[in-house]
């Protein structure tokens, strides 16, 4: 969370607002990022739709011929879904208007801005034939930040870098969907919406003219304003881990869980006025609902045991000699010479488990001890790609910062397992934080440890 705020806290949009708005920007950046999640799992439901309706009518599908009607309809209404899934929730908390002293015609933008062009008409919506192809913009973009400078790359931040990766990964489902053959009629949502068969599926409910799937903004500025107070302001624990340490440690998560169970109340409350039944919003709410989890509580409870011990055994460890001399230890001091030459990494073990959705794999280890180093360092991307190339993984961008890593037998087809990372940007480089997100992420798809990678000799 703290790296999520800093990250957040980068951005023009951050330092122009007032002091007391900023527990409530992420508040909303948070529910919009929630939001989204929501959606893809809407599109995927609506994807298995469609998947369902067309195995039903398989032998029907010919080409020439016009489709099955209810494999039409389904067709359509996931088409409109993509097209029309812009976020909501919140959208109305925080407003912004653009500074009117900047150029405002397209033609003059482009020639003073073509960043801000190029991200201006990302916006567009994609079924008005006036507007540029989202293809085209993308290569525009990625030609850009290719031959622009520094400062200008670190315009689009990381937040917004993870924006441009959904866009993508919906004009990718929208452009399969309008090459399908034979093709589909266009849907009119109005008349969707009409459609009790449509109105049953959670991706539709919140699309009701009564349904404003919105949250309130008066919650939504407590809750934001108070964790800002108890988490973003307050001071993070540091030290030696003692009872002290793990006092404060234990205001700082009792924030971050009242954050959380705040927002869950509140997503919960707007779904329900959505028309989502009972078991519905406890599917939505799952993505938020990890300080309930009993993992979670395990791992809490752990970390607890661990530094009382810990504090035991430093009471029990009884006083060496007391020290005369200042600057003198007794004993010989050891050097470490470091080396400015960059470690790659390769496999220790030939064989691994590279399926990617395995029943009964291992949880990850939470115990193992980690090094000051291993926890303050970063790494290059180029070196993570090799290291995940040695493994037996290519990569491919998957649009915006999504690189797409598929594992490669011997004959170079795919062998079915993949997992997607981000690319850091602007700076290409994997913080500790992000790197052991992604090492779990890799512990419990392929069943990996740290000690599989060892430095090159």
């Amino acid at each position: 969370m703290r790296r999520y705020i800093r990250v957040m806290a980068q951005g023009i949009f951050y330092k122009a607002i007032p002091k007391h708005a900023e527990g409530l920007l992420l508040t909303t950046q948070l529910s919009r990022a929630v939001y989204n999640f929501w959606r893809m799992t809407w599109i995927r439901s609506e994807c298995e739709h469609v998947r369902g309706i067309r195995d039903r009518f398989r032998d029907s599908i010919r080409p020439g011929q016009p489709l099955p009607k209810a494999y039409d309809r389904a067709l359509g209404a996931l088409e409109l879904l993509v097209v029309n899934g812009d976020p909501q929730l919140g959208e109305d908390l925080l407003h912004m208007e653009r500074n009117p002293a900047a150029p405002v015609d397209q033609k003059l933008l482009y020639d003073q801005d073509p960043l801000e062009w190029c991200l201006t008409q990302l916006q567009g919506r994609p079924d008005v034939q006036t507007n540029y192809d989202h293809a085209v913009m993308f290569s525009f973009l990625e030609a850009h930040l290719a031959k622009s400078n520094a400062k200008d790359n670190a315009r689009i931040d990381e937040l917004l870098f993870q924006e441009l990766s959904d866009l993508a990964s919906c004009h990718e489902i929208l452009v399969s969907i309008r090459l399908h053959r034979p093709q589909n009629e266009a849907c009119d949502l109005d008349e969707l919406l009409e459609s009790e068969t449509e109105m049953s599926r959670i991706a539709w409910k919140t699309w009701k003219p009564d349904a404003q799937l919105s949250l309130d903004k008066k919650d939504i500025s407590k809750l934001g304003a108070d964790f800002s107070d108890s988490f973003h302001q307050a001071t993070t624990p540091v030290g030696k881990k003692n009872t002290v340490w793990l006092k404060n440690q234990k205001l700082m998560r009792t924030a971050l869980e009242n954050f959380w169970d705040g927002l869950k109340k509140s997503c919960a409350l707007a779904l329900g006025q959505s028309g989502l039944m009972a078991g519905e919003i406890s599917f939505c709410t799952e993505i938020i609902s990890a300080t309930t989890n009993p993992d979670y509580k395990a791992l809490v409870e752990g970390e607890e045991r661990a530094v009382m011990e810990a504090v035991k055994k430093d009471r029990g460890t009884t006083a060496g000699p007391a020290q005369k001399e200042w600057g003198s230890s007794g004993t010989e001091e050891l050097t470490t010479a470091i080396s400015k030459k960059k470690n790659k990494t390769r496999p220790a073990e030939a064989e691994t488990n590279s399926k990617g959705n395995v029943e009964g794999i291992a949880a990850l280890k939470i115990d193992t001890p980690k090094s000051a180093a291993d926890t303050t360092k970063t790494i290059d991307w180029d070196n993570f790609v090799h290291a995940m190339v040695d493994m037996g993984f290519s990569a491919r961008n998957g649009g915006g910062s999504a690189v797409v890593f598929e594992n490669q037998n011997g004959d170079g087809k795919s062998a079915g397992g993949r997992i997607i990372f981000h690319k850091p940007h602007p700076v290409p480089k994997v913080d500790p934080i992000m790197l052991q997100s992604w090492g779990r992420r890799m512990s419990k798809w392929f069943g990996w440890q740290k000690e599989l990678f060892v430095p090159e000799p």
